[in-house]
């Protein structure tokens, strides 16, 4: 299927997606990040950045805040607490038809703990659909 941008392309696969206007900053560890380029968010799977003929990619912050053009701390008032460790990613992949995907790993998870294939919708433990790094 074909991508489209702002839509999530996790959803794009299960007949969900919906259109995302987008942002040019990102919050972590206290700072605010300014980018030259919109970040869309699917409050399902996290943060995409529009690539073009690529597609969606999610944001991998480690590397994306060194493109940020504008870097500024946060208000002391301000509740956000979003650090590193939010925008971790890790490797899925669908014990039922084996299609593997990338998100992040503190993703928004189903009310039993579950997270839904892109492809086939399928409802899988989390714990299942997890790809073991190598150790």
């Amino acid at each position: 299927m074909l991508e489209t941008e702002g839509r999530c392309p996790l959803h794009v696969g299960i007949g969900r997606a919906m259109p995302h206007r987008g942002v040019k900053s990102l919050v972590c560890d206290k700072v605010v990040y300014t980018f030259p380029f919109r970040i869309y968010y699917c409050h399902l799977h996290g943060y995409w950045v529009w690539r073009g003929k690529k597609g969606h990619q999610l944001v991998n912050f480690s590397k994306l805040k060194h493109q940020a053009t504008k870097v500024e701390p946060l208000p002391p008032e301000s509740p956000d607490t979003s650090t590193i460790a939010d925008y971790l990613i890790v490797k899925m992949k669908c014990p039922y038809c084996e299609h593997k995907w990338e998100q992040y790993d503190k993703t928004q998870l189903t009310q039993s703990g579950g997270v839904f294939c892109p492809d086939c919708g399928a409802e899988i433990p989390k714990e299942k659909a997890l790809v073991k790094r190598d150790t």
